[in-house]
């Protein structure tokens, strides 16, 4: 069907997208199709009924695409436009996922690749690096570097680099918890064929002066296994717990608000297997960032592990979890991090009183998360929205998995 000349397939397909992103009605539909009218308008009904009565028929996803692709080409819309298209695709529900790969290939804007934009300004600051240290804490630390925005200018731009084996699961890790409601750094990443990862490397071996020498053998040890670079946005207005005064800790502790979100943190950490942060094994409180004054928890640093080897340890402890057989044994973990995790600033002990309160309310925040996490995916679209632009760097968190783990949490609380 041609399209006539004041209106373009790709420009209907992205204001739909806009259309899905406002429609939870939508959104929460099973039966989503696209649909073409005699003029080449694209809408969107949930029956053939629907549509037939205003004179729509249905459209081939796999026709859009090329059409997309053929405008994008001569130049008939901005490619901007056509991102905004594709992405529309992406979160529509398909039965049969037509060529994720290759659309993600033509438009590698749309995944979490630094864009060019983003890496000449990365680029352009390095030769500025007023400041550069690695953090303190675990084996693969990351690197904070500080860099003049110009020569005159005394303003700085800062932002965080770690070197690591793959993206993916760190990416998706941040997509899950930001679906979630948690706030965590911006991030994208620079993979190991990028002309900036050689830079960065050779920026952090060369600004790492006035560290010890086994931390500097230990980060160029790291620089030459690691495939990418994540590059990450600083959360200058949060604090980790770990640098807290012991009396604004306990004050949060006290709060509910604060004891919902950890409690939430804690579901959804052990939901994706995410082991360094707090669980029944450990607590890392490097992890776990804070507003003081507002009260709203951040989190950095965390994977997403899911992998078939796992799963049935993953859904025992969301089982105990539920069942609040865990609880303590977290305060526990996160009790020893308080007193011994926190070096220079002194040990914090919790009075009985406060653990008691502290279990109410972490395990109402783990109930919360069970019935979000439920909610949020009871669309059929959600995981394809929140993790598809990502999938293209590995097959291994696919989405039956996923949800299978879903539908197992559902259960549990039914």
């Amino acid at each position: 069907m041609e399209i006539g000349p004041r209106i373009t397939f790709t420009q209907e397909l992205a204001r739909i997208y806009k259309q899905l992103k406002k429609s939870d009605k939508l959104l929460a539909s099973q039966k989503v199709t696209l649909f073409i009218n005699e003029k080449g308008n694209l809408a969107i009904f949930e029956n053939k009924k629907d549509a037939k009565l205003q004179h729509f028929k249905k459209l081939d996803r796999k026709e859009l695409y090329k059409q997309i692709k053929l405008e994008a080409s001569k130049g008939t819309i901005d490619h901007k436009i056509a991102r905004t298209a594709v992405k529309a695709l992406l979160l529509l529900p398909l039965k049969n996922p037509f060529e994720i790969k290759t659309i993600l290939s033509d438009f590698p804007h749309i995944t979490s690749a630094i864009s060019p934009t983003k890496s000449q300004e990365i680029e352009s600051m390095l030769p500025h690096i007023q400041e550069l240290k690695r953090s303190e804490e675990g084996g693969n630390g990351v690197i904070f570097f500080d860099c003049k925005q110009s020569e005159s200018s005394s303003g700085v731009q800062s932002f965080v680099i770690k070197f690591v084996s793959e993206a993916r699961t760190i990416l998706c890790a941040d997509r899950f918890l930001q679906a979630m409601g948690f706030r965590t750094p911006k991030s994208c990443y620079v993979h190991g064929t990028s002309p900036l990862k050689a830079k960065l490397i050779a920026a952090t071996l060369d600004n790492l002066k006035f560290i010890h020498p086994d931390n500097h053998t230990q980060v160029k040890k790291q620089t030459s296994e690691m495939r990418c670079v994540l590059i990450m946005s600083i959360l200058k207005e949060a604090i980790s717990l770990r640098r807290l005064p012991g009396n604004t800790l306990l004050k949060l502790l006290n709060q509910d608000n604060v004891l919902l979100q950890l409690g939430r943190m804690i579901f959804i950490d052990h939901f994706m297997n995410n082991t360094d942060r707090l669980n029944i094994n450990t607590c890392n409180l490097g992890n776990m960032l804070i507003d003081d004054d507002a009260g709203h928890l951040y989190l950095i640093d965390h994977e997403m592990r899911l992998t078939g080897s796992e799963i049935e340890t993953v859904k025992n402890n969301l089982k105990l979890l539920l069942t609040g057989k865990l609880t303590n044994e977290i305060i526990v973990n996160l009790e020893g991090a308080l007193k011994f995790d926190r070096k220079n600033f002194g040990a914090v002990a919790l009075l009985e009183e406060l653990k008691q309160k502290m279990k109410k309310g972490l395990e109402l925040g783990i109930q919360k998360a069970a019935v979000d996490l439920c909610r949020l995916f009871e669309s059929p679209t959600a995981f394809n929205h929140i993790f598809q632009p990502h999938l293209e760097e590995s097959e291994k968190i696919d989405s039956k998995t996923f949800l299978d783990l879903v539908k197992f949490v559902s259960k549990l609380l039914k």
